[in-house]
């Protein structure tokens, strides 16, 4: 009889454990695989409360006055990648930064970089690569172009007729814009790279038609 109830008993302990087990891989079948991890870090910290979220950026050009002076026109991003810049130039080199008022009425937003001097204002075309590039080389650029815009007026004012190409562009053109740029990125703190960037240049870049510059 003791025998008996043994294996009853026995019987009922590996019933039990099958259906147990039968439990566990139903359970686990059913319960998917979460798709991410239950904890994730962020590469840019979450707003809280005591913070101001950036408003969300838009595509359609805008357009803004800097120092009541300067036209920008472009996306929001553009525009304060542009700000940012010319700020730069306003406290690190007040010199350059006048330049910039007197010669260049507006900054676009474009597809090429180019310096529009006969329009009304004169027009800066500036691409993303090169703006976005840093801030201190957007700076540099825009005093660049300022002097190309610079050399072409310097012409008009004293000359009838109309400005030759190679007052105001052309490698020799160029060389004094580059000169002019390594000048002001040193003052306003540009990294060693730029400032060698700009050493090694021979102005003959000026030469690339606008259309073919991936600037």
């Amino acid at each position: 009889m003791r025998n008996w109830k043994k294996l009853m008993i026995a019987a009922l302990i590996v019933l039990l454990i099958i259906w147990t087990a039968g439990c566990v891989e139903e359970w686990e079948v059913r319960t998917p695989e979460p798709e991410t991890p239950a904890e994730t870090i962020t590469s840019t910290p979450i707003p809280t409360s005591s913070q101001t979220a950036t408003p969300p950026l838009t595509t359609e050009p805008q357009t803004t006055i800097f120092n009541n002076e300067i036209e920008i026109i472009g996306d929001q991003e553009f525009i304060r990648q542009v700000e940012a810049a010319l700020t730069l130039l306003k406290d690190k080199d007040p010199e350059a930064f006048s330049m910039v008022e007197k010669y260049i009425g507006r900054i676009e937003q474009g597809d090429h970089s180019g310096m529009w001097a006969y329009k009304d204002p004169p027009t800066f075309e500036l691409t993303d690569r090169t703006a976005f590039y840093s801030v201190t080389w957007c700076a540099s650029v825009i005093a660049h172009d300022s002097y190309h815009s610079k050399l072409y007026h310097d012409y008009r004012s004293t000359h009838s007729g109309s400005v030759p190409d190679d007052v105001w562009r052309g490698v020799e053109a160029e060389r004094q814009c580059i000169a002019y740029q390594l000048n002001v990125a040193i003052k306003i703190g540009a990294p060693q790279r730029e400032i060698d960037y700009l050493k090694s240049l021979d102005g003959t870049h000026g030469n690339t038609p606008y259309k073919e510059r991936d600037w």
